[in-house]
């Protein structure tokens, strides 16, 4: 917890993948119960959000979403109204990832392609690279990434 805290206080830009991806429980409910109030941060939804899980409920604009234990908490969109809600798909082809990152408004940095085949993680960072001229990687099963 409190490594969660210290990323809270930061000043610093970051991208944080957390599980559950339909909101159902985890770290990913915490996340935007302390995160969504901030107009400079984005929900990305990366998977299938289940009918009547919180992500759909997100995605569907409802004013009010039960949250907790029993429902006792409110996810309220008049009061995290100003966190936005993008959507992605955890199965977007070469063409539409190199689209995606092509209309940040931010060029990245550096771009870490940890998902499907190695082959094509490799392939899919070398042409990042080429194109975003950014640090790319691919890193190889369990393989650990610093990230700064």
């Amino acid at each position: 917890m409190d490594e969660r805290k210290k990323i809270l206080e930061s000043k610093e830009p970051c991208v944080i993948i957390s599980t559950s991806g339909m909101l159902v429980g985890g770290p990913s409910v915490w996340w935007l119960k302390n995160m969504a109030e901030n107009k400079n941060n984005s929900l990305v939804f990366v998977s299938y959000q289940a009918e009547g899980s919180l992500g759909r409920r997100i995605q569907k604009g409802w004013k009010e979403v039960p949250m907790g234990e029993n429902g006792q908490e409110r996810f309220r969109s008049d009061k995290h109204g100003d966190c936005d809600d993008k959507r992605s798909s955890g199965h977007s082809d070469h063409k539409q990832i190199i689209n995606y990152i092509s209309r940040l408004k931010q060029a990245p940095e550096r771009i870490i392609v940890d998902h499907g085949e190695s082959s094509k993680c490799i392939d899919l960072a070398r042409t990042c690279h080429n194109i975003f001229r950014c640090e790319t990687i691919a890193p190889k099963l369990l393989e650990t990434v610093r990230l700064k």
